[in-house]
């Protein structure tokens, strides 16, 4: 084999490499996501439409994580079929594997003139021995009852007050005030939690490719100063699209993980906001409570009156509060909206949907 130096048990040891990241790495990432990313469990009441937002969010990275099974899987036959080409001396066959423009990941003409494999010294070393897929420990997520205190304080503050607005108005503020409380934020914290070990298992998959990249370059080189064939052109597409990718969808889920930290954080602040109201409200209402019954004659009206302001101004600021969750859940919807259209940008990017479901 003229001008081609290889060692096809570092391509076959490097493919088995790459088929166990697809297999075992991105199997057990799958299997985190779909049982903590999608857990909305405590996502109820108002904080009900984070279901939306968490699911739709999940369900977009199971998507890519299918996306790069198939890429890695595909990668790694294409690899073994090179090394099966090169042990029976079919340089040709070998090299036009890393050149095949039809196929969408391996094309030749779209690696710079100038690009060198620069980790491409030969070495005859005997050791082909790789990893079998990157290591990382995924932790469940820590669960987080943060509502709980609240649920107990709210109802403390509402059931005396409840029963005067009740009376006068003939409205039930606990039915307006508990759709707030029920939503636990610390389910959108525990939800967090996962994105952020997604991003350090992704990193860990990027980093083994890498890893086993430095090892086969440095037994695969098909021009001596790594300008040219089929060596130069795989080590581009793994260094330029491949490792690239996991690392971008480390940002995705880190992304995701903060977007769910501040909303939770906006959360809590308005279920302590509602213990506000209903402090400030609730003293005076009883105040008022206690002058009208004890009041007599001409002084009963104005009292009367002034009572029923008190509980029509809370129930606007309980009304207005609740508006505002919607308002901002609508921009983080959004948010997550644009994540989607940024996976979408990275599948075109990375050239994660260049193999089809059925191909490999």
């Amino acid at each position: 084999m003229s001008g081609v130096k290889v060692q096809t048990s570092y391509l076959r040891g490097y493919a088995g490499s790459i088929d166990a990241n697809a297999t075992r790495s991105l199997g057990e990432i799958r299997r985190y996501c779909e049982t903590h990313c999608k857990n909305t469990s405590g996502m109820d009441g108002t904080l009900r439409p984070a279901r939306w937002i968490t699911g739709q969010m999940a369900d977009h990275m199971l998507d890519l994580i299918g996306r790069a099974e198939r890429t890695l899987t595909g990668t790694a036959s294409d690899l073994r079929s090179s090394a099966t080409f090169y042990d029976q001396a079919d340089e040709k066959s070998a090299e036009a594997v890393w050149a095949a423009a039809d196929k969408g990941f391996w094309d030749s003409t779209g690696v710079p003139k100038n690009y060198q494999e620069k980790n491409a010294q030969w070495s005859s070393g005997q050791d082909a021995k790789f990893s079998q897929g990157a290591t990382f420990v995924l932790r469940p997520p820590a669960e987080h009852h943060e509502a709980q205190e609240l649920r107990h304080q709210v109802h403390g503050k509402v059931s005396w007050i409840d029963k005067i607005i009740k009376y006068l108005t003939g409205q039930d503020l606990l039915t307006k005030v508990m759709p707030i409380v029920l939503g636990d934020w610390g389910a959108l914290r525990r939800v967090s939690e996962a994105w952020g070990q997604l991003a350090t298992a992704f990193r860990a998959v990027g980093d083994d490719l890498s890893e086993g990249l430095s090892k086969v370059s440095s037994h695969w080189d098909s021009s001596a100063d790594g300008r040219s064939g089929a060596s130069r052109n795989f080590d581009y597409q793994i260094k330029g699209y491949l490792i690239p990718a996991f690392n971008e969808v480390a940002k995705i889920c880190e992304a995701f993980r903060d977007a769910c930290q501040f909303m939770a954080t906006f959360y809590e602040d308005c279920c302590r906001d509602l213990i506000f109201l209903l402090n400030w409200y609730g003293k005076k209402i009883r105040k008022a409570w206690i002058a009208l019954k004890s009041a007599y004659g001409m002084g009963l009206w104005p009292l009367l009156k002034n009572t029923t302001k008190l509980i029509s101004a809370l129930w606007r600021a309980i009304e207005d509060l609740i508006e505002l969750i919607k308002t901002e859940y609508q921009k983080y919807e959004d948010l997550v909206k644009l994540l989607i259209s940024g996976h979408e940008a990275l599948l075109g990017r990375y050239r994660l949907n260049a193999f089809p479901e059925t191909g490999k």
